[in-house]
């Protein structure tokens, strides 16, 4: 890496922490601007306090199961990305399982990934054997 080049990234990175600083100051700012309006609404509000918490309590019930909705759909989308890069690993490792065995001039149309992959491992250790003899 060329000096310039790591200069260059360490810029980057300082920009990077402060965007994410000013992003948490506004996130503060509104969040704490939103509470005082709540505040401010229920001081004021013209309805009783009954009614008030009435509201509050229906409101509460809302966005909780809103955010539970929201987990669960989450918790579906990290399932499926989780089978998906599975899925992916295991047909990567075929294709390089089958590449290695052509290399070796083996045919690869019988067995498993497993046996195949424990195929090469002892023809590798049969190598470091017999360069150590």
């Amino acid at each position: 890496m060329s000096l310039k080049s790591i200069l260059e990234q360490r810029r980057l990175e300082k920009e990077r922490k402060l965007k994410i600083r000013t992003a948490k100051k506004v996130a503060t700012g509104a969040a704490a601007g939103i509470l005082a309006g709540i505040a401010g609404g229920l001081l004021f509000a013209p309805k009783s306090g009954k009614e008030t918490r009435e509201d509050i309590s229906n409101k509460a019930k809302e966005v909780n199961d809103s955010i539970k909705t929201k987990a669960d759909e989450a918790k579906k989308a990290l399932e499926e990305k989780t089978e998906e890069v599975k899925t992916n690993y295991q047909e990567a490792k075929e294709k390089i399982v089958t590449y290695l065995n052509e290399k070796k001039g083996k045919k690869c149309c019988e067995g498993s990934c497993e046996e195949k992959e424990a195929e090469i491992n002892s023809c590798e250790e049969e190598k470091v054997c017999e360069e150590s003899k």
